[in-house]
């Protein structure tokens, strides 16, 4: 500053750089500072690249794996046990698709598939037991049957009871041979595993005492079931006209009951006609219907 003496004062007030020497002084400190600068942070473009690659590659390793699971499988055979998991390429075991996190649709092998179906054989050698006798339109993985005759004849007398006959034609359509099929036979018939008689006694039970059918219905069925008559004589001996009359009037009395709207001649040709249906003579038949009406004129 000029005084008016024309002198200069000595004692100037410092000129102060309000931006540029702050920040050079402050660059300065940081580069004296022993701290490390920290990393900068990534460009947001290299990161959202990063993250399309990533989707990309997912993506073609789903289409992978999809194109895999529609490409036909070979069925290979793993002796010892089942058919083992299929790894599909992207590290999914999806041979069985019970396993809830797997993230592919499920994808079952063909050995799998025939293991879990309800007419599949078990081959004793990879375990049997795990499925059932094929029947004669079941699909089946090989041809020929792969359980043990011994194991076949017990599962199918499990479901019911079976006549000798019908024993012989099941394992039959299996594919046993017929000498192996007639010695199982023999050894069933000697455990009495079968038993025609008394599979007869059990007909005529169920289909008379049961069903209310008539003789000649039931020993229809015991022929159909390939029962031959000195099994089935025996039983049909229990059912003596007596009782089978009794049996018949029993069925037109209850129908006459429920039928009060008819009028006689009506509901008596449909009793007739019901009675003959089940199997009772036409004498038979007449007898069991005067009965009824008698029964029901009186109140009895």
């Amino acid at each position: 500053m000029r005084h008016d003496d024309g002198a200069e004062d000595s004692q100037l007030a410092p000129v102060i750089d309000l931006f540029g020497g702050r920040r050079a002084r402050a660059q300065v400190a940081a580069s004296s500072s022993p701290t490390p600068p920290a990393d900068p942070a990534p460009p947001v473009a290299d990161r959202s690249e990063e993250r399309l690659a990533e989707v990309r590659a997912a993506a073609e390793e789903i289409i992978a794996a999809s194109r895999r699971r529609n490409a036909p499988e070979p069925s290979p055979s793993v002796p010892g046990g089942d058919a083992a998991p299929v790894d599909d390429g992207a590290g999914w075991f999806v041979e069985d698709g019970t396993d809830p996190d797997t993230p592919a649709f499920p994808r079952i092998s063909q050995a799998a598939a025939a293991a879990r179906s309800r007419w599949a054989v078990a081959d004793p050698a990879i375990g049997a037991g795990s499925g059932d006798i094929r029947s004669d339109d079941s699909p089946s993985v090989d041809s020929g049957p792969r359980l043990s005759i011994e194991e076949a004849s017990t599962r199918a007398l499990a479901r019911r009871g079976l006549s000798v006959s019908e024993m012989r034609d099941k394992l039959s359509s299996i594919g046993y041979p017929a000498d192996a099929i007639e010695t199982e036979i023999e050894r069933l018939l000697g455990a009495r595993y079968l038993d025609d008689a008394r599979l007869a006694e059990e007909i005529v039970r169920v289909e008379f005492e049961r069903k209310g059918k008539g003789r000649s219905v039931v020993t229809g069925e015991l022929r159909r079931r390939g029962i031959s008559p000195d099994d089935y004589l025996g039983a049909l001996d229990d059912i003596d006209t007596e009782l089978e009359l009794e049996r018949a009037a029993e069925i037109a009395y209850r129908k006459m009951s429920s039928s009060s709207d008819l009028d006689a001649r009506t509901a008596e040709r449909r009793l007739s006609a019901l009675l003959a249906r089940r199997g009772f003579s036409g004498d038979l038949v007449r007898a069991a219907v005067a009965r009824a009406t008698e029964r029901l004129a009186g109140g009895n």
